[in-house]
């Protein structure tokens, strides 16, 4: 006589074993997409913080090298050595830099506010950008000692 009993299905510590195996998974790949999602935040900032820096280091460059300086309109208004007319202005919502009127050299992008003021010898610069990150930076100018 045949045995009804057929071997073909799962056993209970099978179906367990191959439940615990999945959650093990989702738990890992739920970690990992977190862990990715940071990492392109933190990417952004980081490219934002370069931009800015990028941005201080070239005003601050043309700005010692300046024999006069203005803030008309909340523009940064620079009069080079040479006579060249260096204008840092908002232009939509980027910064970009002119001289002697002319060019279009973006410098910095995505703003929403960008303000200057001038106190003494110094100008303090401040931007608010669209992903609500604020940067502020006061630049000193530095005279030469040149002996006569």
């Amino acid at each position: 006589m045949k045995s009804c009993l057929k071997d073909d299905g799962f056993t209970l510590v099978e179906i367990l074993f191959a439940l615990g195996l999945f959650s093990l998974l989702g738990v890992f790949m739920t970690s990992a997409l977190a862990s990715i999602t940071d990492w392109h935040v933190k990417d952004t900032n980081t490219n934002t913080r370069m931009e800015w820096n990028i941005f201080i280091r070239q005003l601050e460059r043309e700005f010692q090298k300046t024999k006069d300086f203005g803030v008309p309109k909340s523009n940064v208004l620079l009069l080079d050595k040479s006579g060249e007319e260096i204008t840092y202005e908002v232009y939509n919502n980027m910064v970009r830099r002119r001289v002697d009127g002319a060019g279009h050299e973006m410098v910095l992008q995505d703003i929403k506010s960008f303000h200057v003021k001038k106190e003494g010898e110094s100008l303090i610069i401040s931007v608010i950008l669209i992903n609500g990150d604020k940067y502020e930076k006061r630049l000193f100018k530095r005279y030469k000692f040149e002996p006569s």
